[in-house]
């Protein structure tokens, strides 16, 4: 089921879980939708070898205050796999989380999850453990939060499918209270890995609380001081790096995959529920953000233009055909030494071509059909993105 472009509001009932979409059959796609003001956004029941692809959505102030604390903006019940990415969870009210998941297996990748000012609860809960893996994310606690605890991992018993591991990569955790601490995880985690992301903000309770059974943490910038990290704009949620910023290039490259989602980050969030390229300099940056130049405008949900050479002149960098595409693609562009990203829906890396050809042709015939994403990359930072299909 393919759900799309729809707004879901004001939903309530009389047992207080009104949802925009109460989810009760396997295997759900949503996609740029806005769910605004439910009692709960997406309600998802507990249902065997189930799927659930959420991307390019907005959530905000959903949540009951009849019943406090048991309303969310996005809850996911056992289900075999959650995949959420691209998306704007904020201000889940009346103590409710922006993101709760049971899941077997979750991949939470390039979202905002952040609460600005409701009274809210944790902003991402998963409470039975399992497989996990969180990057490219902007994770926000407000200073109206009720939880000091911005994550938790297992709080509810490691009841999942085992093993129990939980990733943690190249995150940008902001906790604007003056109180509280960022990662829980249950005693008896089999594996914490924790490497890439900033930490700002007031960590009283300790950066993580728990203790796993093995740790793996290391590059990952903290401090208490929000301003020591020269964010662009903190004060407006902007956490873009400034020059000079100590996170810059201070990250480790990680080419470790978990159910083969790379942990290398490929992409960054960009307002409002988009994404953009992530484009180094041989150097990974510490956080959510890689710190370039000539950063390029944000991709949204299928072909959108970059800027170059730091003017406000949208143009093509790149043209493809044929599309849909049996077997070749050909790939027409003026660039030199240009990279190829081919992604599948998943954001999963399938093909990477480097110093492609001005006319350039790829050879798809070995990908199984469906609905691809090319993305051109240009030396200096300018890129295009292009949704293909094959067939």
């Amino acid at each position: 089921v393919v759900i799309q472009n729809i707004e879901f509001a004001n939903c309530t009932v009389i047992d207080n879980n009104g949802a925009g979409i109460r989810q009760e059959g396997a295997n759900i796609f949503v996609e740029k939708c806005f769910f605004n003001g439910n009692e709960m956004g997406l309600l998802c029941g507990a249902i065997p070898n189930c799927k659930t692809t959420m991307q390019y959505n907005v959530f905000a102030n959903n949540g009951s205050t009849l019943n406090p604390g048991y309303q969310h903006n996005v809850y996911i019940g056992n289900i075999d796999t959650f995949l959420f990415q691209y998306n704007s969870s904020i201000d889940a009210i009346a103590e409710g989380h922006e993101l709760k998941s049971r899941a077997k297996y979750n991949f939470i990748l390039y979202n905002n999850i952040a609460n600005i000012s409701t009274i809210d609860s944790r902003t991402i809960d998963l409470p039975n453990g399992g497989t996990t893996v969180i990057m490219g994310n902007i994770i926000e606690q407000g200073v109206n939060s009720i939880n000091n605890n911005i994550m938790a991992y297992g709080g509810e018993g490691l009841t999942n499918l085992a093993p129990h591991n939980l990733f943690v990569v190249n995150n940008t955790f902001i906790n604007k209270k003056s109180v509280g601490n960022y990662i829980f995880v249950q005693a008896g985690t089999d594996t914490l890995f924790v490497k890439n992301n900033i930490f700002a903000g007031a960590n009283t309770g300790g950066l993580i609380v728990g203790t796993p059974n093995f740790l793996d943490s290391s590059n990952n910038y903290k401090n208490t001081n929000i301003g020591s990290v020269l964010f662009a704009d903190a004060a407006n949620f902007d956490y873009n790096l400034l020059a000079g910023s100590p996170a810059i290039n201070q990250g480790i490259a990680i080419t470790k995959s978990v159910k083969n989602y790379s942990l290398t980050p490929l992409l960054s969030y960009k307002n409002e529920a988009a994404f953009l390229p992530r484009v180094n300099d041989g150097s990974i940056d510490i956080g959510a953000h890689e710190y370039f130049i000539n950063a390029p405008l944000a991709i949204g949900n299928s072909t959108i233009n970059f800027t170059e050479n730091n003017t406000d002149e949208k143009i093509n960098i790149a043209s493809l055909y044929p599309n849909p595409v049996i077997d070749q693609l050909h790939i027409n562009t003026k660039l030199e030494n240009y990279t190829i990203i081919v992604t599948n829906a998943m954001q999963q890396q399938i093909l990477k071509v480097s110093n492609a050809s001005k006319q350039h042709q790829l050879d798809l015939r070995h990908l199984p059909n469906g609905i691809y994403n090319v993305l051109i990359i240009k030396s200096n930072g300018g890129a295009q993105s292009f949704k293909i299909c094959k067939m």
